[in-house]
């Protein structure tokens, strides 16, 4: 079975359902799996798999027993391999594995966060919980999946740059045909001026004919020197020309690539987000200078290395096949000692691209939580986590780089010895008479001009690898199914109502946040959401900001199920405000409007004053700069450039999830009365805990245990 690793600490199951559906030639992304199985941050549960297996057509089984029920079963064909066990690792992590073979004595199983290993029967029975998943193909197996382009789609972005790609490619030709050129002045000034051409070879080859060419030019010694030079300076400057079309193909990629990435990032949905680290969607950000490097300047080095060898070889095999086919024999070696190193430094570039990442989220989550850090003084603990993610950082790409390191010192050391052959070989091929001296050399010349391409090859197949570990990452966003923006035209909603019908939802197939939930909400009138934390409250109102999709059951706006409205107009015209205010890296203007140029500025100042942002409250008013994240304001200045922000759209449905937690209660008590006062046709929805906060216009719902009370 094909060994596919798990990207992060939660996909272990995914991966394991990547490894068996390959196993019968179905080869799904991992992303696709997760979303199947509805992976959150805490992973997926044995019920997730079972779903996702009958997505892509596959029959899937929870079963549980002892060892010998497991033994029993296999013999009698009720399980077959391979299949998912369940396991306990470090006697506190859950975890899955596949099981593809046992005998008496030991278990043959594949983790998907290492390795294959065969594991001894009591080592095996210690981390078994009993638990296993069945997964066998149906005849619909991989029927409702649609392949994905993977690492085609980076080359359509090559395509779009035809012109410069093209110019690169004339260019390293005619830098290929210089060399050869070069090679041939060599074997004229040796055999003709130097040696005066004493003795002819009978055999005439490529170069021969090339220097017969010469001689119509060049009938002195110092007019060849002359045509020599003009060579190196045209090769001088077509070398500049490359990498001058290189860099501007490197900037046209970078620029594609991030802009795709970015939008494609803006439309996934929220639950994305929500199962994610940011470290994850930043580390994958920065696989882009990889995937750019392979497509630009070491993509075309790949092309003109191939091209290069296989010119060079046609001439090597003219001047003389035996000792081409020795330079055979060196570059069989080479190809012996990629296909020796290619899944190691491929498992290794994995590896190591996994801890920078959680490098990355240790360190953003030190910087997010200094505050509580230095309050707990919890310095020295979180210094001693994040140097432990470090040295294990430092340790892998260590063993990576010992890895190419001893590839390429045998590398060079084939190189050098096979080097020393052929002198030896055809030192004696010219002393018999059957090479000339100046062949000879040229033959030397070019066996570097074939060997160094194929050398340049082994040497960028560690960056190949690590392009490919970074396709495979780019592919966990780029692959996510995106949110659908157009459905059909809005017709006649005026968002007067909003009904939510028998509503249940459940993050991924975990137990019921909210259930069978019947409510009706209606335009011009205030509702206050209710109850203890963690009842559903914030869960209701996503829902009906579409933020989430319920699980089962309707939610209705005029009649019109919610997922039949464009999102964008939905959202449009539903502002929610949560309790967690973010503000962007600009000014106080800048983060009202962002970027909507058509809000008149006389509404934008009521509303700026209504909720208590008149200008003066800043130095320098709304021109006033924020720093990251609202750093340099109070919790409470944050909340009311968050509610004035949504105020200034106009919505129709405004929703208030603990956005004036942080406000004084005279504060509170004003910003509500001018929403009250200035906004009274739109739906009104806050969640509370302080019950003094409302004046008696709201109508309380108050939520327990996932339903309405």
């Amino acid at each position: 079975m094909k060994v596919i690793n798990q990207r992060g600490e939660k996909d272990c199951g995914v991966a394991c359902l990547a490894m068996i559906f390959h196993h019968y030639r179905i080869k799904v992304p991992l992303e696709r799996i997760r979303e199947k199985a509805k992976c959150d941050v805490n992973g997926t549960i044995i019920y997730g798999l079972t779903q996702a297996s009958k997505a892509f057509g596959f029959a899937a089984e929870a079963l549980k027993g002892d060892y010998d029920e497991l033994r029993t079963a296999i013999e009698n064909g009720e399980i077959c391999f391979p299949f998912i066990a369940r396991v306990i690792k470090n006697n506190t992590l859950e975890h899955f594995v596949v099981v593809y073979g046992m005998n008496e004595k030991e278990v043959k199983l594949i983790d998907p966060a290492s390795h294959k290993e065969n594991v001894v029967k009591k080592e095996f029975l210690q981390q078994w919980t009993g638990q296993v998943v069945t997964v066998s193909p149906t005849e619909n197996k991989g029927k409702n999946f649609s392949k994905t382009r993977s690492f085609f789609r980076y080359f359509e972005i090559i395509l779009q740059n035809k012109l410069s790609l093209c110019l690169i490619l004339l260019s390293s030709l005619l830098l290929s045909g210089i060399s050869i050129f070069s090679s041939t002045i060599y074997k004229k000034v040796i055999d003709d001026y130097i040696l005066g051409n004493v003795r002819q070879i009978e055999n005439r080859n490529f170069l021969d004919l090339l220097t017969s060419k010469i001689d119509v030019i060049c009938t002195t010694l110092n007019a060849l020197f002359l045509l020599f030079v003009g060579v190196v300076f045209v090769q001088l400057l077509f070398t500049f020309l490359r990498s001058l079309f290189v860099l501007k193909l490197s900037q046209r990629i970078d620029n594609d690539l991030m802009k795709n990435y970015h939008a494609h990032v803006l439309q996934l949905p929220m639950s994305y987000f929500s199962s994610r680290e940011t470290a994850e969607l930043l580390s994958r950000f920065q696989d882009i200078s990889d995937i750019r490097s392979l497509l630009s300047s070491a993509g075309v080095q790949i092309i003109m290395d191939i091209v290069t060898a296989i010119a060079g070889g046609v001439i090597l095999l003219n001047i003389n096949t035996t000792l081409f086919s020795l330079v055979l024999g060196i570059l069989f070696v080479y190809l012996v000692l990629i296909l020796c190193y290619q899944r190691m430094i491929t498992k290794k570039n994995r590896r190591v691209k996994e801890i920078y990442t959680e490098v990355l989220s240790s360190l953003k989550e030190t910087a997010d939580g200094i505050e509580a850090i230095k309050s707990t003084v919890s310095e020295k603990r979180f210094l001693k986590k994040f140097q432990s993610k470090t040295e294990e950082f430092l340790k892998e790409n260590y063993h990576l780089g010992i890895t190419e390191t001893l590839l390429f010192s045998k590398v060079t050391g084939v190189e050098t010895i096979g080097s020393l052959v052929v002198l030896w070989l055809g030192s004696n091929l010219v002393i018999e008479g059957n090479l000339s001296l100046g062949a000879l050399i040229s033959f030397e010349t070019l066996v570097y001009f074939f060997l160094n391409p194929i050398k340049n090859l082994i040497q960028t197949m560690p960056n190949i690898q690590k392009t490919l570990v970074s396709v495979e990452r780019m592919s966990d966003v780029l692959e996510a199914t995106v949110e659908q923006q157009e459905l059909e035209e809005e017709n006649d909603i005026e968002y007067k109502t909003i009904e939510l019908e028998n509503v249940s939802f459940a993050y991924g197939y975990r137990e019921n946040t909210l259930t069978s939930l019947t409510l009706r909400l209606e335009q011009g009138k205030k509702y206050a959401i209710i109850g203890k934390s963690g009842e559903g409250k914030s869960t209701l109102v996503k829902l009906i900001a579409g933020f989430e999709r319920a699980t089962s059951g309707k939610i209705k706006i005029d009649q019109k199920d919610i997922g039949a409205i464009p999102l964008g107009k939905l959202r449009k015209n539903i502002q929610f405000v949560s309790q967690s205010t973010f503000l962007f890296n600009s000014t106080i203007r800048e983060n009202l409007l962002l970027g909507d140029d058509t809000i008149d500025n006389a509404e934008l100042e009521r509303i700026c004053i209504g909720c208590g942002l008149t200008e003066q409250h800043f130095i320098g008013g709304h021109s006033f700069f924020i720093s990251e994240n609202g750093k340099n304001l109070s919790g409470g200045q944050r909340q009311r450039i968050a509610i004035a922000r949504a105020l200034i759209r106009k919505p129709k449905i405004l929703i208030l999830d603990e956005a004036i937690n942080q406000l004084d209660k005279l504060s509170a008590e004003t910003i509500l009365s001018f929403i009250r006062r200035e906004f009274p046709t739109i739906v009104f929805i806050q969640i509370v805990h302080d019950l003094t906060l409302l004046n008696g216009e709201e109508q309380k719902i108050l939520l327990e245990k996932g339903t309405v009370v």
